[in-house]
């Protein structure tokens, strides 16, 4: 699969499962994808998950702004994913439930964007929002007329206490992963991410990290059971948190003007691959050129 653009799903963007064997994801842009009846919860922007089968790769794809994870590769007992390999991904802003009521786009000086279904449903119950957006007012209703899986809420019930959605960026298993599935990854960045970059997530699976880089994560790197084979140009820097790392390893830290630089790089990049896809064309090949 090359070069798709999955956006606006109420489940994962794209999932790979059940079997599915030696799949390779190339180019491919993941975001807002959001499942509002169950809160959040399962709408990863890449799900290679619940037993995909051996062989798939992704190269050069992007997730962000997704109700759940970036990436999520949860297993049950019995159907472990044995290997997954990441090149030149990237993670950043997944989990926040702001996003879908329209609050992240309006905090940050954007239009108001009417294909998420949760707006779709605010402005369905209050057809003065679009307006008072365009004209700089945010305020939801108060009432209580989404339908979820724990019952009829208000928005600001689905964005807190009810919602589901898990804000990390590289899942990497859960407790039924052991050491014998594998995950490699090369010249991975998640950014931006308020609880992991890098997250085991109960697994103790086999990881190798080459030239990879987190920043303003909750945790940059929380990954301390995983057994390592390789580890090499592991960078991470401004975590809220201190990495969980297995015993022996280290993440290093780029001096602050190599902070500042990779910023810049990456706020840049970031912007170009979004204004591409809400023009609707499909970046392709897109480099962060800070590995």
């Amino acid at each position: 699969m090359s070069n798709c653009i999955t956006r606006y799903n109420n489940d994962a963007g794209l999932q790979v499962t059940a079997g599915a064997y030696q799949n390779t994801i190339e180019y491919v842009c993941s975001y807002r994808n959001c499942d509002v009846y169950t809160r959040g919860g399962n709408a990863d922007g890449f799900a290679p998950k619940l037993g995909a089968g051996r062989g798939n790769t992704f190269s050069y794809c992007y997730a962000w702004d997704n109700s759940d994870d970036g990436w999520d590769s949860y297993d049950k007992s019995g159907d472990v994913t044995p290997d997954i390999s990441y090149t030149y991904c990237a993670v950043w802003n997944n989990g926040n439930p702001d996003v879908f009521t329209g609050k992240y786009d309006f905090d940050n000086g954007n239009s108001l964007d009417e294909n998420l279904l949760l707006v779709q449903l605010i402005e369905a119950q209050d057809s003065s929002f679009a307006t008072n957006y365009a004209n700089g007012q945010f305020s939801l209703p108060t009432s209580s007329f989404i339908q979820t899986d724990a019952g009829t809420v208000s928005p600001s019930t689905w964005t807190g206490s009810s919602y589901d959605g898990n804000p990390n960026g590289f899942k990497l298993g859960s407790a039924y992963s052991t050491s014998s599935a594998t995950r490699t990854l090369s010249y991975c960045l998640a950014f931006d991410e308020s609880k992991k970059g890098f997250d085991n997530n109960n697994s103790s699976v086999t990881g190798n990290f080459n030239h990879c880089i987190a920043f303003d994560n909750g945790y940059n790197y929380y990954i301390q059971p995983l057994t390592i084979t390789g580890w090499s140009a592991v960078y991470g820097f401004s975590g809220t948190s201190s990495d969980k790392l297995p015993s022996g390893y280290s993440v290093s830290t780029p001096s602050t003007s190599t902070q500042s630089s990779i910023r810049s790089t990456v706020e840049s990049t970031k912007n170009a691959i979004i204004a591409s896809c809400q023009a609707n064309k499909i970046p392709g090949k897109v480099t962060f050129n800070i590995f």
